[in-house]
């Protein structure tokens, strides 16, 4: 009878949960703003009442069972992927951990091991669109590009691709167990758009030296041109917006590209980044949004998302004029400009165009109805948003109409 007690007292415990992974001013500032050309920024009204900086996503905290041991590990893995591994090393003692840098829209599947031995498992169910990433010391602004709907409400950005953020070393550096997280998370190039006058700066005298990545991944010197996985110091890579029709930065963006192009390729997901991650960063994922087909406002948001992380002063004035510049080109729409852009500027041939969207696109499922009365929606649930086919929230629903119901959380 007692060995039948032990017996049960080491079957693993089962319990589910479900988080937004979304930090709560982000996703207000994602749902209440829509910007229209000429609008002035708005996103110091989101921070300026709010103490603190809001570089990280929410966190799920989960219950631990009891052990005798110090520390355990929970592994959260998908059934699909090995790249959606996420793994944590949580002190027993607190009873609870904290877990992060999920995908929303998925659900995981977890387990609480002590050594080989399972203690607890379940599932945990994600939602949400922005996905900020915590990752460990005191790089900051770091967040996947994912996520993000084209204009046209068809497609969307995948997660995981291409992550944007700041540096990872020096002034803004990662832990070991920073990288680790990175390089879990499927990150295996980096395009470091530091200038060498910056490496210099902030590094006490000792600069990090040229084609050393911070992830420790080889350079050209002794790899393959398609097989390179760092793009280094570009001497101020990407400075919009004065610089459009610049040739030095048509060929360095030009490069970059190229690079993305190769890694993707590779089946690597890429890190992004500058010193702050907002400015140079900033414009080359402008570029690459506007390319896939994000529509003027989602544009100006992402990117002021940093800004807002860091409390700072927004430079939408500039974004403005970037798109303005954008939209004397030829194209029916703004995504077919930012083409014309990336083939008569950066001369980017169309086949590698088409690549690039077809790797970093997926479509959305959208439910279309033609009788409003049966949707039901409420104008307080913010869950089941109503929207014309253009995309446009339908402020005057009219019964026979076709209109698209957003919900926050889209399956696959």
């Amino acid at each position: 009878m007692l060995l039948n007690i032990k017996v049960l007292a080491q079957q693993p415990l089962l319990r589910d949960y479900s988080i937004d992974i979304e930090n709560d001013v982000v996703s207000r500032f994602i749902r209440e703003v829509t910007y229209q050309s000429g609008d002035s920024s708005c996103v110091a009204d989101y921070y300026k009442d709010v103490g603190g900086f809001f570089y990280h996503p929410q966190s799920l905290v989960i219950d631990l069972p009891e052990s005798e041991t110090d520390t355990l590990v929970v592994v959260c893995h998908l059934d699909t992927a090995v790249a959606g591994r996420l793994t944590f090393r949580v002190p027993t003692a607190r009873g609870k951990a904290s877990l992060h840098n999920f995908i929303p829209g998925l659900t995981y599947n977890y387990e609480v091991m002590d050594g080989e031995q399972m203690l607890q498992f379940g599932n945990i169910v994600t939602t949400g669109q922005v996905r900020m990433l915590n990752i460990d010391g005191q790089a900051r602004s770091i967040r996947d590009l994912g996520g993000w709907t084209t204009e046209d409400g068809r497609q969307r950005i995948k997660y995981g691709r291409l992550i944007r953020g700041s540096e990872l070393n020096w002034e803004y550096p990662a832990t070991d167990e920073g990288l680790r997280q990175l390089l879990e998370i499927g990150v295996g190039a980096e395009i470091d758009m530091r200038a060498h006058r910056d490496a210099e700066a902030h590094s006490n005298g000792q600069p990090e030296l040229e084609g050393v990545s911070v992830f420790g991944f080889t350079d050209a010197a002794s790899t393959p041109d398609d097989q390179v996985p760092t793009y280094l110091y570009t001497n101020d890579s990407g400075m919009l917006p004065s610089n459009m029709s610049s040739y030095t930065w048509l060929n360095r963006w030009r490069q970059e590209f190229q690079f993305i192009i190769a890694n993707l390729r590779q089946e690597r997901n890429i890190y992004i980044h500058c010193i702050y991650g907002q400015d140079r960063t900033g414009y080359l994922s402008l570029l690459l949004e506007g390319l896939l087909g994000v529509g003027y406002s989602d544009l100006i948001k992402e990117y002021e998302l940093t800004p807002l992380g860091t409390r700072s002063v927004s430079k939408k004035a500039e974004i403005d004029r970037v798109i303005a510049f954008i939209n004397r080109l030829s194209g029916a729409t703004l995504r077919d400009k930012f083409e014309t852009y990336f083939r008569n500027y950066i001369l980017i041939n169309q086949s590698d165009i088409d690549y690039f969207r077809s790797v970093m696109l997926e479509d959305v499922e959208i439910k279309v109805v033609t009788e409003v009365d049966q949707l039901n929606v409420s104008s307080n649930n913010r869950n089941n948003r109503v929207y014309d086919l253009m995309g446009r929230p339908a402020a005057h629903r009219q019964a026979g109409g076709f209109y698209v119901l957003k919900n926050k959380k889209i399956k696959e």
